[in-house]
């Protein structure tokens, strides 16, 4: 669920005007709350991140990606790939 639907269902079930970041604040609180060191947190978060930098051009977040292998970015670049 994206954060501002996510955002605008919470003030609507709940009557208030919470902001997007109020909303991150309190999901950041509970992801990192556990009853013990050896319990889950009590909200397990889960996110899949792109960013586009430039129209056209996709920039991977994982640095094993495979799809730098066998190309030049493969040995010295230190983040993953661009598509």
């Amino acid at each position: 669920m994206k954060l501002d639907v996510m955002t605008k269902r919470l003030n609507e079930l709940t009557k208030n005007h919470y902001t997007q970041q109020e909303i991150l604040r309190w999901i950041d609180l509970c992801t990192g709350t556990s009853p013990s060191g050896q319990e889950p947190a009590f909200l397990k978060v889960r996110a899949h991140i792109f960013q586009r930098n430039t129209q056209g051009i996709w920039a991977c977040a994982d640095k094993h990606c495979s799809a730098k292998h066998n190309t030049a970015l493969e040995e010295n670049w230190p983040l993953a790939t661009c598509m």
